[in-house]
């Protein structure tokens, strides 16, 4: 196939430096580019995006995230490349470990961004003064290991299963 796929945390540009998943697509290809069908999803299939014709060049990437394509990823998303009559060739899903209390290696519990515990902003050394927006949490101060995006559904339209009253 020739494509490569990953997850990762990026800040975004539009969101001032808010630090959210991205989902990047990459031709391994030496020679050449592709074309390609793709489309995001939320776990239930609600209304999903499609991307006809994506052409990308050789060695070469594409990032879809809330910059580049307004989607804001969360838990249980998935990235597809898509055959014909819109089979799913190959998928990409956001499954991200769930921690319970007191067991993220990172903040421990306390849902603080261990780089600038908790303040948003990180203090070079000797000069308090220069202070910037922590680059780990983007300003939000929250642990992002632990702070895991989940899709809010409007009341009376959310899916089935625990939770909710259904069975």
């Amino acid at each position: 196939m020739g494509f490569k796929g990953k997850f990762e945390l990026y800040p975004q540009k539009r969101l001032v430096g808010t630090v959210m998943y991205s989902f990047v697509l990459k031709n391994t290809s030496f020679f050449g580019s592709k074309t390609v069908d793709c489309m995001i999803s939320d776990e239930f299939g609600r209304q999903p995006f499609y991307f006809r014709g994506l052409k990308l060049k050789a060695r070469r990437s594409y990032r879809f995230d809330f910059d580049t394509e307004n989607w804001t990823w969360c838990q249980h998303d998935f990235f597809a490349i898509l055959g014909k009559n819109d089979k799913i060739v190959k998928k990409w899903q956001l499954n991200l470990k769930e921690y319970g209390p007191g067991e993220c290696p990172d903040c421990h519990g306390t849902k603080q961004c261990r780089k600038c515990h908790g303040e948003g902003f990180v203090y070079p050394i000797g000069r308090p003064e220069l202070f910037k927006t922590c680059p780990a949490c983007g300003g939000t101060g929250v642990c992002q290991k632990c702070d895991i995006p989940i899709r809010q559904y409007p009341s009376g339209g959310g899916p089935t299963g625990i939770g909710n009253g259904f069975k």
